[in-house]
């Protein structure tokens, strides 16, 4: 006979007090950030400011941006908003 299997209980996701929601940087805003790191990045290695590398790296820190915003959408509780 076969086994059931019990459905898994859904928890609702803690949401961020007040229902703040937090949003990445837009892409033009990471692209300059990223446009002045790779800047200063050829002064060490003039094949660190490519447009392949500065592609690359905007790629990167979108999605690292849009995990970060998630994350603290949901978990805003967790970020420090002391004033101090």
């Amino acid at each position: 006979m076969p086994k059931k299997h019990r459905q898994k209980e859904t928890e609702p996701e803690p949401k961020t007090p007040k229902g703040i929601e937090y949003l990445p940087p837009s892409a033009p805003e990471i692209e300059r950030y990223v446009g002045e790191v790779c800047g200063h990045l050829e002064a060490i290695d003039g094949q660190l400011n490519t447009p392949e590398v500065r592609r690359e790296l905007s790629n990167f820190m979108k999605v690292i941006a849009a995990l970060c915003a998630k994350i603290y959408t949901r978990h805003g509780n967790l970020l420090d908003t002391s004033p101090e």
